[in-house]
Parts: structure tokens; C-alpha cells; sequence
């Protein structure tokens, strides 16, 4: 009988871990536009988003801080031509979810322009 109660307990403490690493549903993840996303000289993107609490965000494969809220924020540096900006997020009891935006910086005799653009977010 103990046996049983023993083999019982490890199935659900490896359901419990399975459903914690892989998830139920996939974690939020959302990028935000808005007017201040680039320093004057478009060499800086300063990207925001917001996240599930309590989520591990990273973007480019550096480790982001994500506040109690689920707000994230960080500094990208770009280079001219084009920048791919990956994005991922996993929540504890959720899937990771990723997303990427690609900015295109052009330097010229004219100035300089920036262009800011997103896909829809994919579940992985």
C-alpha cells in the first residue's frame, strides 16, 4: 500500500514540474510603439512591453528586469541597416511565447530615419 502512495506522489510531483517547465497556455507578451522609441541619433531603442507578473523576459538573449506589474523595459543598441529585435517570455505554469521586431536604421547625406516593426506574437 505504501508503495502505491509513493508511485502516486512521484506521478504528481512529475505532472507538477512537466506543467511548470512546458505550460498550460502561452505567457503574454506584447512589444509597445510609441514616439519615444528612438535617441535623437536613432543609434539607441528604447523598447517597452508588458509581460505576465512574475515572468522571465529576454531580448536578445540578455535577461530583462520585469517589474511586479509585468512592465519591462531595456536599451538596444543599433547598428545602421537592419536590426532584429528577439523577444521571449515564460511564466511560471505558461508556455514561452516570443515575438521579434526589426528596426531599419538608414544613414545618409540626407540624415538619418528609423523604422520600427513587429510581428505577432508565436507560442513555442
Amino acid at each position: 500500500m505504501i508503495k502505491y502512495g509513493v508511485l502516486a506522489g512521484g506521478l504528481i510531483a512529475i505532472f507538477i514540474v512537466a506543467f511548470y517547465v512546458f505550460g498550460y497556455e502561452p505567457t503574454s507578451l506584447e512589444l509597445t510603439k510609441s514616439e519615444n522609441l528612438f535617441d535623437k541619433n536613432i543609434t539607441k531603442l528604447n523598447q517597452t512591453g508588458k509581460t505576465d507578473p512574475n515572468a522571465i523576459v529576454t531580448i536578445n538573449g540578455e535577461k530583462v528586469p520585469v517589474d511586479k506589474n509585468g512592465n519591462f523595459y531595456w536599451v538596444i543598441d543599433l547598428k545602421n541597416g537592419k536590426n532584429i529585435i528577439n523577444v521571449t517570455a515564460k511564466a511560471p505554469f505558461k508556455s514561452k511565447n516570443q515575438t521579434y521586431a526589426i528596426v531599419n536604421r538608414a544613414e545618409d547625406k540626407d540624415g538619418v530615419t528609423g523604422d520600427w516593426d513587429w510581428n505577432n506574437t508565436y507560442e513555442t
